[in-house]
């Protein structure tokens, strides 16, 4: 049986967030179609193995992350050099097995893995240094706004100098892989979240708007004001704001608004009620980089989507989407989205656009071209 080393910036379970979920996936995937995973881990913010994911691995070893403001005072990205573990080289030159590094955040060895074995790839998650300039930008705090630009410069000093030394580059998107492509010829699209998708979308009525996201995220509670507002103007739209810890500003902001209920810390089933139940889901980001994750349950769930381009990273799904950029434009066309029930024809439009990517994401190329060139 095929066995691959997996590295993970993070303990992949709970699935609690966009790119963690992407890690989940794909051990199950691979697990599915018989591949053994070494699972690496780095551990941090109390995390601890659960037994389903041990269920999962053939073996799992853990890395303790070194955070600190310290770990600043350094040519390396903080998201990598927090990650440097001497036992992680030793591991994973054990063998000939090979090494798939999950995001550039798992790569300060490759470099020197790539003395001992060349079956060596990387998931890029994103253009990691182009999102960190992204936060920058829209960065209140000075401090933060700093770190970011510092963060943003070092990342792409550090890309430019390891992604070399891989054999392929998966990229989540089509834009992430134009940008990789102009600069490394090993570049291959593959998002493997769609391999596990499929619709089960209510038809019918449901209730309300609901907004979802990781609310710690500026662009998130950024997002959320800003929808908010557009609606200021027709109160009779009612909308629930869900999602991981917001702050005080955020929290004190919304309380003030009649027409928003906030859920803060929602459980995955509690979660799962609303994408369902909810008529309308909107999306909205300022921040064109990388896939978003948060998209997949409201395909798999949800009944309309309404998002802007930026959430939309891939024209073929936006048959099943109601896309608008304009803000101002929302409250119109969520009102004709309330007034409208979800249809055979909606769900069916949807499972035929799901049915496209898990054809085109079909997990065996990904297998195939690892052991390939193994």
């Amino acid at each position: 049986m095929r066995t691959l080393h997996l590295v993970s910036f993070d303990v992949p379970y709970p699935p609690d967030y966009g790119g963690i979920v992407a890690v989940l996936d794909l051990i199950k995937l691979l697990r599915q179609k018989g591949i053994k995973i070494i699972l690496h881990v780095f551990v941090y913010n109390n995390k601890t193995i659960h037994s389903d994911l041990e269920d999962l691995c053939l073996k799992i070893y853990t890395y303790p992350r070194s955070t600190g403001f310290l770990q600043n005072f350094s040519t390396l990205p903080y998201i990598v050099k927090s990650r440097k573990h001497p036992e992680l080289l030793t591991n994973l030159s054990k063998d000939s097995y090979p090494v798939l590094f999950e995001g550039v955040h798992t790569c300060y060895c490759l470099a020197e893995l790539y003395k001992l074995k060349q079956n060596i790839f990387v998931r890029a998650h994103n253009v990691e240094w182009r999102y960190y300039h992204y936060l920058s930008k829209h960065e209140s705090s000075i401090w933060r706004k700093l770190y970011f630009l510092v963060e943003s410069y070092k990342l792409k000093k550090f890309e430019q100098n390891i992604f070399q030394f891989c054999r392929m580059i998966f990229c989540f998107t089509e834009n992430d892989a134009k940008f990789f492509k102009a600069i490394y010829s090993n570049v291959w699209v593959y998002n493997p979240a769609f391999a596990l998708l499929k619709s089960e979308s209510q038809v019918g009525q449901g209730t309300g708007v609901l907004f979802h996201g990781n609310l710690s995220v500026n662009d998130a509670s950024e997002s959320v004001k800003l929808i908010v507002l557009a609606l200021a103007n027709t109160p009779e739209i009612k909308i629930t704001i869900a999602g991981k810890n917001p702050n005080k500003e955020l929290i004190d902001f919304l309380k003030k608004i009649d027409q928003v209920t906030l859920i803060i810390n929602p459980s995955d089933l509690e979660l799962l009620k609303l994408i369902r139940n909810a008529h309308v889901n909107v999306c909205y980001t300022m921040n064109s980089e990388g896939f978003k994750m948060r998209l997949l349950p409201l395909l798999q769930f949800g009944k309309f989507i309404l998002c802007n381009d930026n959430f939309c990273t891939d024209d073929g799904l936006a048959p099943t989407l109601s896309i608008e950029n304009d803000l101002q434009k929302w409250p119109n066309i969520i009102q004709l989205l309330l007034k409208k029930e979800y249809s055979e024809t909606d769900l069916k439009i949807r499972q035929q656009i799901i049915s496209k990517f898990n054809h085109h994401n079909n997990p065996d190329s990904m297998i195939m071209t690892i052991f390939k060139l193994d």
